[in-house]
């Protein structure tokens, strides 16, 4: 179960960051005449890729500061090297949104997921009422961490401009989607382990 729930928080927390910062195609838009030999290049490099033979991990936790394994990734107990390593992220990723998220944001965010909302799947016309109880100056990075949790194939050049407007940078926005993004990949990952085992959610 702990490599099965692992895989599961890592794809939820891989496709909201895809979403959110790469576009459909990895290549560029080409002419018509080029466009058919620049695929099949590029098919060739990424098949090669995906036949590469994965090499040992190694030590590279110790990138990362040891931390405690938080409640909503109990489900790692069963597996130490497990538990370390989504430890160390879960740290990292929560000291970076108490450095870029504001705090009712975060607070918003967490209810939100909390009460198992998934209206982002249906549009953008709720966010403005989420965000509205806010300060103006917290709206943007609300606004970027509540779709990166609950919609983040939603997030427009938009959003990210009137975020970097408000005078944050690059890595405020990675921290901002980044800590939504986990914030959801973690809670499905809490779910997903009650329900495997029998758990109640009360």
């Amino acid at each position: 179960m702990p490599e099965a729930i692992a895989l599961v928080v890592t794809f939820h927390y891989n496709n909201r960051m895809v979403n959110i910062f790469l576009s459909e195609s990895p290549l560029p838009a080409l002419p018509g005449p080029v466009r058919r030999p620049v695929r099949r290049a590029a098919a060739r490099l990424l098949g090669r890729l995906a036949r590469a033979v994965p090499q040992p991990a190694g030590d590279h936790a110790a990138m990362l500061p040891a931390a405690p394994l938080p409640a909503d990734l109990s489900w790692a107990c069963g597996q130490p090297a497990l538990a370390d390593v989504f430890a160390r992220a879960a740290a990292a990723m929560d000291e970076a949104g108490a450095r870029s998220v504001p705090e009712q944001a975060r607070r918003l965010v967490s209810e939100r997921l909390a009460a198992g909302d998934r209206t982002g799947l249906s549009g953008r016309a709720w966010l403005a009422d989420a965000v509205d109880p806010l300060g103006e100056d917290d709206r943007p990075a609300a606004r970027l961490a509540l779709l990166a949790a609950a919609g983040s194939h939603l997030v427009t050049d938009t959003l990210v401009t009137d975020f970097l407007a408000r005078g944050q940078d690059d890595r405020a926005l990675v921290e901002v989607t980044a800590w939504g993004s986990m914030a959801a990949a973690r809670g499905v990952g809490d779910r997903l382990r009650r329900e495997l085992t029998g758990t109640s959610l009360g």
